[in-house]
């Protein structure tokens, strides 16, 4: 979190409101698919955090969701047509919206400064990060050459962010950090 330009670590409180918002927006998401028949899972830390914790990792404070690509589809049609007037949805589905590199799920009227978007003028709530869950060839020179498209693209979209919107502060902690 950064306050007054300081970076700083969150507060004991703050961790455990972040929380509680996180499963908020999770437990919208939640009804949102079971009302739509669309499977979505706890991934990366969160389900692990469930898992060996019965909640969060305690050093994780974010949450991420996957579901297929065509519950994923399904999910952003329904969820922003359900859901604007509490959330705002960002996806690179959404053309004309697109300002994130996955879909976020950003709760409305809140603040969750991360150092790598301070200075877009992409929202700035806390959020939920929805990924779709997509096809892996069984070849695994396939695998493999599909894996580095995906990372070559990703990383190209991160420094193209990056040079549109330069921080000074983030700039700063990239340099003095090996």
């Amino acid at each position: 979190m950064i306050k007054n330009n300081i970076l700083r670590t969150l507060t004991d409180d703050e961790v455990k409101q972040l929380r509680q918002t996180l499963i908020e927006i999770y437990t919208d998401i939640k009804n949102i698919c079971d009302k739509y028949d669309i499977c979505c899972m706890l991934n990366n830390g969160s389900c692990l955090g469930a898992i060996l914790w019965d909640g969060f990792i305690p050093w994780d404070n974010d949450m991420d969701v996957i579901m297929t690509r065509k519950d994923y589809i399904k999910f952003i049609e329904v969820f922003k047509k359900e859901m604007s007037y509490k959330y705002e949805i960002n996806s690179p589905l959404l053309e004309d919206e697109a300002c994130v590199l996955w879909t976020k799920i950003c709760k409305k009227n809140t603040l969750y400064l991360e150092l790598t978007n301070i200075m877009t003028p992409f929202p700035k709530g806390i959020f939920v990060d929805v990924a779709s869950l997509e096809y892996a060839p069984k070849n695994k020179i396939a695998r493999k050459l599909k894996d580095f498209i995906i990372h070559f693209l990703f990383e190209t979209s991160v420094c193209m962010l990056y040079s549109d919107y330069p921080d000074p502060l983030h700039k700063k902690i990239l340099k003095t950090n090996k």
